[in-house]
């Protein structure tokens, strides 16, 4: 695949999102990019909308710790959309703190981006 390929994935589902029936259901997109890339179509998506992403500032590390650090691993991404679906009323917030401790997610440490 073409570096450009995988924006292009992501921004053609978020398209396709945009023409779909409004929901209740939240959108979460999570990219190995900046977020600004997700953010550029968020205003056109009709639901609950979270980006995720890994706005690096220069750190070099293997992938994966990588994706831990900046919130962008799995466990990340199964507690946001636990949240937003908590947010939206459709899970009990007991549901995303039991994940939290389940995966070990810390829900006072920092914004990566502010670290």
């Amino acid at each position: 695949m073409r570096p450009w390929g995988l924006a292009a994935v992501l921004l053609l589902a978020l398209a396709s999102l945009a023409r779909a029936k409004p929901a209740a259901e939240p959108v979460v997109a999570i990219t190995d990019y900046v977020r600004s890339v997700p953010d550029q179509v968020a205003r056109f998506i009709d639901r609950p909308y979270t980006s995720l992403g890994t706005d690096g500032f220069g750190r070099s590390d293997a992938r994966d710790a990588l994706r831990s650090h900046f919130e962008v691993d799995t466990a990340h991404l199964v507690v946001t959309v636990l949240s937003e679906l908590a947010r939206a009323g459709q899970v009990e917030a007991a549901v995303v703190k039991e994940a939290m401790g389940e995966l070990e997610i810390d829900g006072e440490r920092a914004a990566p981006f502010l670290i």
